[in-house]
């Protein structure tokens, strides 16, 4: 998940697979953490604490530093579901391939929530789109990465007819284009609309050998519930909040200023605020009500300093809201 606090660490669980990968590419994965700036964090949770900015960095760190084998290309191969084991279950036990691609909904909580997928039957084809939000542009490697792991898991569940048709990257080859086609094994097409896998649409409903559907629909049942948890933990109020509380002197701060902080343009700050039946000054509200009461209770701060605080432009402002939050003045609230 994205960091708010400054901290960018990838999880403990995750480490393993990266290590192979950095060893297969010819160099120290250790050395590449550490030249990005990122920590490993020894902990049970599932998530992994990183920015934006930090896969980023961590992708142009290995990128350059790989020598016997193209980096994304190989993440995506091996990519594992190392911190949700249930994933592995769910995906082993599908009926059918569109039935797994219930597991594309997951990858934003699991891999990363900047990461956007899209699916649309168009004819003969079952189009899986990918794209990232936020920052100044995707990052290409990111995105070829995610993609080969789709197939990946894709040809792991259906060996005995491989159901991609095409694959389709808006960028130029980012090595040579025979790198690619050796991967993916059908036609690559580059400067397209859109990043996109193309799969057949006959064979998403063939049975798959592995099929389990009592064992499936439990290990589902356990996804969404680990991933439920998770998605509380990452919505974008919950962000805000957590940054308003380890950064106060934010309080004041205009809504453009405090996106840049979270690696959000402004209009998607205020989207998925909408979704989540938030608004920017509704959260900013609950954290200055909730942070007055405590300064108020717990501190000898005067009025105009506690308001100064709390980002409001002068004393008066400040009264006014705590008036309308307690329906009592600030004086009156603190009066034994």
């Amino acid at each position: 998940m994205q960091s708010v606090s400054g901290v960018d660490y990838l999880n403990f669980y995750v480490m393993s697979t990266f290590s192979k990968v950095g060893a297969q590419c010819g160099f120290n994965m250790q050395d590449a953490v550490s030249q990005a700036q990122i920590a490993v964090e020894v902990t049970d949770s599932p998530q992994s604490q990183l920015s934006l900015a930090a896969v980023l960095r961590l992708f142009d760190v290995c990128e350059a530093a790989a020598a016997s084998a193209y980096f994304p290309l190989v993440l995506g191969d091996n990519f594992a579901f190392d911190a949700i084991p249930e994933v592995d279950t769910f995906l082993a036990t599908c009926t059918t391939l569109r039935g797994s691609m219930l597991a594309l909904g997951w990858m934003p909580l699991i891999v990363h929530p900047a990461l956007r997928i899209q699916t649309q039957e168009q004819g003969a084809d079952f189009c899986v789109s990918m794209a990232l939000e936020g920052g100044e542009a995707p990052h290409q490697g990111i995105l070829e990465s995610c993609m080969a792991s789709v197939v990946k898991f894709a040809r792991l569940l259906s060996p005995q007819q491989d159901p991609l048709r095409a694959v389709w990257f808006q960028h130029g080859p980012r090595t040579h284009p025979g790198v690619y086609e050796r991967y993916f094994g059908v036609p690559v097409r580059f400067h397209q609309a859109d990043d996109r896998l193309v799969f057949a649409s006959d064979c998403m409903d063939k049975p798959l050998k592995g099929g389990f559907p009592a064992l499936n629909a439990q290990a589902q049942l356990m996804v969404e519930q680990r991933l439920r948890k998770i998605g509380e933990q990452g919505r974008l109020s919950t962000r805000l909040e957590h940054l308003w509380n380890t950064r106060p002197d934010l309080l004041g701060a205009r809504i453009d200023e405090v996106a840049v902080l979270l690696e959000l343009h402004p209009r998607t700050c205020q989207r998925r605020l909408k979704e989540e039946g938030e608004s920017f000054v509704d959260v900013q509200a609950r954290v200055r009500r909730e942070r007055a009461c405590k300064l108020l209770k717990d501190t000898d701060l005067d009025i105009e300093s506690i308001s100064i605080k709390l980002g409001f432009v002068d004393r008066h402002s400040f009264t006014r809201a705590f008036t309308r939050w307690e329906g009592v003045s600030p004086i009156a609230f603190r009066k034994p």
